[in-house]
C-alpha cells in the first residue's frame, strides 16, 4: 500500500515537472547554453543503495541515479565521473574536501543551509523493522531507550535525534547493513528506505525480520550541489526537464523503479482504494477552500470597482466645480500660447470687466490688453517672464473697450509637459480697485477672525514657508503646555523634535508640496493622544486647525472591540445563534446556524422563518418570538424543527429580548441540538424496561441453577476483554494519527518547497526579461512560501506538544539556560543584547526537561526580538521563592505591550504587531502556556509600552 502511495506521489510530481518544462522551453530555448568551468564533473554516492546506486557483480557503478546523471551529462554536453563508496566518506569529500561536485541527497532543512537542491525526481519512505516475535515495538514511540540502526550521515539520523532524543541511534555504513545487524541481534530495530529494504531482504536472504507496515518518514530525493554553484544546478535542472520531455526519464524509472512497484498494486488493491478515497477527500476539501477564497476575492474586487466608480464621479464633480469657479471667479484669467503670445481662452470675468465679446479677445496678442501708460512696465515684466516662465505680483493697467483704465495685479504661471516645455501660460489679473476697497473690510474681518480663533475650542497655529510659527492661539498653546509668545518666531521642529517622522510631520510637508487641503486623524505617540487635523495651505505657509479626539477614539474602539468579541463569541460557540428585528426578520446568524441549515446571512437577511422552514414550524417559532418581545422576559423551551431533508430535530432554546436603540427591540436566540439526547433518553427508557425484565428473568435462572452465576461471570470477563481490545485499538489509532499528521504536513510542505524552488529558478533564468514588478511578485511568492512553511512547522510542534509524554523531575536550570544562550549566540550577537542571570547555585526545578527548554527558548527568542530596537538591549533571568513555589522571571527592556492585551498574547495566532515589523507566526507563546500547564505551572506577564516586558513562570517546589 505504501509502495503505491510512493508511486502516486512520483506521478504527481511528474505532472508538475511537465508543466514547468513547457513554460521554461517556451520562454527560452537558449538559456542553458552556457558552459561549465570544469571539463569533467564528479558524481559521488553510496555504493550499496539499490536500486538507486550500487556496485554490480563486476564492481561497476549501476542503478537508477547513476544512469540518470549519465543521461543528464549526455543531454547537457558535459563529462561526468561516477564515484561510489561508503556514504559517510562520500559526504566528507563533498562537503569538506570539495573533490566531488554532485551528490544525490534526501531533503532536510539542515542540509539546505549548505547545499542547493535540484528539482526532486523521487520520493521514498522509511519503514521500521524488528525481529520476528518482537511485540513490544509497534511504532517509533516505542523505541525509547532502544538501539536503532540507521545509515550514518543520513537525514533519517538527523530526524531521529531532533524529534526522538531518547532513542539510542546506531550509525551503520549502509541501509542493508542496518537490516543485517538487526537480523544478527546487534540492535533492537532498524529504519531503512522501503525500496532498499525490499532488495536487501532478497539479496541477503534475511527472513527473521518484519516491518510494522507504517511509513516513518517520507523523503524527497534530489541531486544537490554546494551553495553558490548556481550554474551547475541550472544544468542539472534543465537536463531533468529535457529527459522528461523526450521520455528518457520515464524509461529509466520503468527500468529500475516501477517494475518493483507494479507488483505491489495487485497485492494491495484494497488499501490502494482507501488511499484514493482519502486523496479524493483531500482534493475536495482543497477545492471547497479555493471556492471560498475566490468568492471572497470576487467580493473584494466588486468593492474596489464601487470605490473607483465613486472616485470617478467625485473627479467629474470636482471638474464641474472647477469650471464654475473659473468662470465665476472675481479674478480675470487668460490662457496664452507660448508660441505667439496669443490669447487661447479667458473666463467670463474678463468679458464682464472689459466689455469685449469673447471673439474679440480670443486669438489677439495678449499685449493689446494693456493700456499705453504701462507699456514700458509690460516689456520689463515680459522680459522676466521669458527667463523664468513665471511672473508674480506686478501692478499693471489694462484697458476696457471704452478705453477706461483698470488697475490690476498680474500673476503668470506656466503649465509644462513632462520634458519641461511650456504648453500654455495662465495670466491671473486681479482688479486692485476692488481689492483696495476690500482691504479695509478685510482688516476688520481679520480682527473678527482673530477674535473668533482665540475663543474657539480648536487649537490653531499658522506657519510660514520656513516652518516658523507666525500665530498660536490660546487653545493650541494650552495643548502644548506653553505660552503663545514662547512659540511665535520659533521653528516647529526645533521646539517639537519628537514630531519628526510622525504622520503629522509627513502630512504637513505633503500639504506644502501639493498645495491641497488635508484632513486626517492620527495617534501622536509622544503625547499618547489622538488628534484631528485640518491643514490649509496658504500663500505664506500653512494654517492648521486641530483638536483632541482621544475620548471619542477610545469610545469608538471600545464599541468596535465589543462588537468583535460578540461576533467572535457567537461564531466560536457550538450552539446555533441568531438575532431577529421587531418584524422577526433575520439580522444575524452565527456560523453554526449557517452550517446546520446550509444557508448564509447574505441570502436570508431581511427574511423571516417562512423562508427557511415549513409553515407549521415557522409559525410555532414566531409565536415564541412574539411572546419574548411582548413580555421582555427570558423564554426557556424546547422546539421541534424539520430540516430540509424532513428529519425531526429537537432543540433546547433560550430566547430573550435586546434593546438596540430607544424604542426598538430585537429578539435574540441560542439553541443546542438535543436530538441525540432525546434519542438516548428514549433508548435508555427502553433499555431500563428491558433490563428490568432481564434482571427478573436472570434472577429466576440464578435461583434454579448455580451454573447461571458462572455464565454471568463469563459475560463480565468477555466484556472486560472487549474493553481491553478497544483501549489497544485507541492506542493504535493515536499512533496512526501521529503518522497521518506528519504525512499531511509533508504533503503541505512539499508543494511549498516546489513553489519556492521554481520561483527562484524563474528569477535566476529570466531576471533580465522580468520587470521590477514581476520580480517583486516572485520574491513575494517566495517569502509567502517560507512564512507558510514556518507556520506549518509551528503548528506541528503545537500539535505534538499535546501528545508528548511529560516527565516531571528535578532539572538544573542554569546549565539549560547556558546551552540555550550558546544555541542563540548568532541572534544575540546580531542584536547586541546583554543577558544577565541571577540564579541560586545548583538551582533545580520540578519540570519536564524538553518542556522547560521549549518555554525558556521561546521567551528568550521574544526578548531578543522585541528588544532589538532598544539603544542598549538587555535581558535578565532571575528567581524568587515562597513556601510552596519557585518564581522564575525573564525580563527585557524592549517595546513592551498594552496590558489590556495580556490574555490575548497566550492565544494561538494572536499577534500584537504586523509581520512586517517583527517576524513570527503567533504560536510561540501559546506553546509556552500549554507547556506550563502540562508541567503543573502557570505563566503571566507584566509590561509597559516602550519600557519592556517581564514574563513570570511559577513552579511547585
Amino acid at each position: 500500500m505504501e509502495q503505491f502511495k510512493l508511486s502516486y506521489f512520483i506521478k504527481t510530481k511528474t505532472k508538475i515537472l511537465e508543466i514547468f518544462i513547457l513554460l521554461l522551453m517556451f520562454f527560452s530555448a537558449n538559456s542553458f547554453s552556457q558552459t561549465l568551468e570544469k571539463d569533467t564533473l564528479v558524481f559521488g554516492s553510496d555504493n550499496n543503495f539499490p536500486p538507486y546506486e550500487f556496485l554490480d557483480n563486476k564492481g561497476n557503478p549501476s542503478g537508477f541515479n547513476v544512469d540518470l546523471i549519465r543521461a543528464i551529462s549526455e543531454e547537457m554536453g558535459f563529462n561526468v565521473k561516477i564515484k561510489l563508496g561508503i556514504w559517510s566518506n562520500i559526504k566528507y569529500e563533498f562537503e569538506t574536501q570539495k573533490t566531488i561536485d554532485i551528490v544525490d541527497l534526501f531533503y532536510s532543512k539542515e542540509r539546505e543551509k549548505i547545499v542547493d537542491y535540484a528539482v526532486p525526481h523521487e520520493i521514498n519512505y522509511d519503514e521500521l523493522y524488528v525481529r520476528k516475535g518482537e511485540h513490544s515495538i509497534t511504532s517509533v514511540e516505542h523505541l525509547k531507550g532502544k538501539r536503532v540502526a540507521a545509515q550514518a550521515g543520513s537525514t533519517l539520523i538527523e530526524y531521529l535525534i531532533s524529534n526522538y532524543p531518547e532513542i539510542i541511534v546506531v550509525p551503520v555504513p549502509s541501509e542493508p547493513e542496518a537490516l543485517i545487524q538487526l537480523s544478527e541481534g546487534k540492535c533492537d530495530a532498524a529504519i531503512v528506505s522501503q525500496i532498499i529494504a525490499h532488495h536487501a531482504l532478497k539479496k541477503y536472504n534475511i527472513k527473521n525480520v518484519v516491518t510494522i507496515s507504517r511509513p516513518v518518514l517520507p523523503r524527497e530525493l534530489s541531486f544537490a550541489v554546494l551553495k553558490g554553484n548556481d550554474q551547475l544546478l541550472k544544468q542539472i535542472n534543465t537536463g531533468l526537464f529535457r529527459l522528461k520531455e523526450n521520455g528518457k526519464l520515464d524509461e529509466l524509472r520503468e527500468k529500475w523503479i516501477e517494475k518493483e512497484q507494479k507488483s505491489w498494486i495487485a497485492e494491495n488493491i484494497i488499501p490502494i482504494g482507501v488511499i484514493l478515497i482519502i486523496i479524493i477527500i483531500l482534493i475536495s476539501s482543497w477545492i471547497l477552500a479555493l471556492r471560498y477564497t475566490i468568492r471572497k476575492r470576487t467580493n473584494e474586487i466588486q468593492q474596489e470597482i464601487e470605490k473607483r466608480e465613486k472616485t470617478i464621479k467625485a473627479l467629474y464633480e470636482s471638474e464641474e466645480k472647477f469650471k464654475i469657479l473659473y468662470n465665476k471667479s472675481p479674478d480675470m484669467f487668460v490662457s496664452v500660447s507660448p508660441i505667439d503670445a496669443r490669447i487661447l481662452q479667458c473666463n467670463e470675468t474678463v468679458l464682464q470687466k472689459t466689455g469685449y465679446l469673447r471673439e474679440e479677445v480670443i486669438g489677439n496678442p495678449v499685449f493689446k490688453m494693456y493700456h499705453d501708460d504701462c507699456l514700458e512696465e509690460v516689456k520689463k515684466v515680459f522680459r522676466e517672464f521669458g527667463k523664468t516662465g513665471e511672473v508674480s505680483e506686478n501692478e499693471l493697467i489694462i484697458k476696457t473697450k471704452k478705453g477706461d483704465k483698470i488697475y490690476v495685479s498680474l500673476n503668470v504661471s506656466s503649465v509644462r509637459d513632462k520634458t519641461g516645455e511650456i504648453l500654455f501660460s495662465i495670466f491671473s489679473l486681479r482688479d486692485l480697485s476692488i481689492w483696495k476697497k476690500l482691504n479695509s473690510e478685510a482688516r476688520e474681518s481679520h480682527e473678527m477672525m482673530l477674535n473668533t480663533i482665540e475663543n474657539m475650542t480648536d487649537g490653531f497655529v499658522s506657519l510660514d514657508k520656513n516652518w516658523i510659527y507666525t500665530y498660536v492661539n490660546q487653545r493650541a498653546a494650552a495643548m502644548f503646555g506653553r505660552k503663545p509668545e514662547e512659540l511665535v518666531g520659533k521653528h516647529i521642529w526645533t521646539e517639537f523634535p519628537e514630531g519628526v517622522g510622525q504622520p503629522f510631520y509627513n502630512n504637513y510637508h505633503k500639504a506644502v508640496e501639493t498645495r491641497e487641503f488635508i484632513s486626517f486623524e492620527d495617534y501622536y505617540s509622544p503625547w499618547d493622544r489622538w488628534f484631528e487635523n485640518n491643514i490649509v495651505p496658504t500663500e505664506d505657509g500653512l494654517s492648521i486647525f486641530f483638536h483632541d479626539v482621544t475620548d471619542r477614539k477610545k469610545a469608538v474602539q471600545a464599541l468596535k472591540e465589543s462588537e468583535q468579541r460578540f461576533v467572535a463569541f457567537m461564531n466560536n460557540t457550538s450552539a446555533i445563534a441568531w438575532i431577529k428585528d421587531e418584524n422577526l426578520a433575520y439580522v444575524f446568524l452565527n456560523k453554526a446556524y449557517e452550517e446546520k441549515f446550509n444557508i448564509s446571512l447574505e441570502t436570508i437577511k431581511g427574511k423571516d422563518d417562512l423562508s427557511i422552514f415549513d409553515k407549521e414550524t415557522a409559525l410555532q417559532l414566531q409565536k415564541n418570538d412574539r411572546l419574548v418581545l411582548e413580555t421582555n422576559q427570558l423564554l426557556e423551551t424546547e422546539e421541534i424543527i424539520r430540516d430540509e431533508n424532513g428529519h425531526v430535530l429537537h432543540y433546547l432554546i433560550n430566547k430573550f429580548s435586546i434593546q438596540v436603540e430607544e424604542g426598538k427591540t430585537f429578539v435574540c436566540g441560542m439553541a443546542i441540538d438535543i436530538t441525540d439526547r432525546k434519542k438516548t433518553e428514549h433508548e435508555l427508557k427502553k433499555y431500563r424496561e428491558n433490563l428490568s425484565e432481564m434482571v427478573q428473568e436472570r434472577t429466576k435462572e440464578l435461583a434454579q441453577s448455580q451454573d447461571a452465576l458462572l455464565n454471568l461471570v463469563d459475560d463480565i470477563n468477555e466484556q472486560s476483554e472487549r474493553i481491553e481490545k478497544a483501549n489497544q485499538k485507541l492506542v493504535e489509532i493515536n499512533a496512526e494519527m501521529e503518522t497521518f499528521t506528519y504525512s499531511v504536513s509533508h504533503d503541505l510542505k512539499a508543494p511549498l518547497r516546489g513553489i519556492d524552488g521554481y520561483s527562484k529558478l524563474l528569477i535566476d533564468l529570466y531576471k533580465k526579461d522580468l520587470n521590477e514588478e514581476a520580480q517583486e511578485f516572485l520574491n513575494n511568492i517566495r517569502g509567502g512560501a517560507k512564512q507558510m512553511n514556518h507556520l506549518i512547522e509551528d503548528l506541528l510542534s503545537y500539535s505534538h506538544l499535546e501528545r508528548q509524554d511529560f516527565q516531571i523531575k528535578n532539572v538544573a536550570l542554569q546549565p539549560l539556560i547556558n546551552d540555550l544562550i550558546v544555541l542563540l549566540s548568532g541572534e544575540i550577537k546580531k542584536s547586541k543584547v546583554q543577558i544577565k542571570t541571577s540564579l541560586p547555585k545548583d538551582f533545580m526545578l520540578l519540570a519536564d526537561t524538553n518542556g522547560l527548554k521549549l518555554v525558556i527558548r521561546n521567551l528568550l527568542d521574544n526578548a531578543i526580538k522585541f528588544s532589538s530596537k532598544s539603544e542598549k538591549p538587555e535581558i535578565e533571568i532571575g528567581s524568587s521563592e515562597n513556601s510552596t513555589h519557585w518564581l522564575i522571571f525573564v525580563k527585557d527592556n524592549g517595546i513592551g505591550f498594552d496590558m489590556k492585551y495580556h490574555d490575548r498574547i497566550f492565544k494561538i495566532f494572536q499577534r500584537l504587531h504586523l509581520p512586517e515589523e517583527f517576524e513570527g507566526t503567533g504560536i510561540g507563546l501559546a506553546m509556552v502556556e500549554k507547556a506550563m500547564r502540562r508541567m503543573n505551572g502557570r505563566i503571566w506577564a507584566e509590561s509597559e509600552m516602550n519600557k519592556g516586558t517581564c514574563f513570570y513562570l511559577e513552579f511547585k517546589k
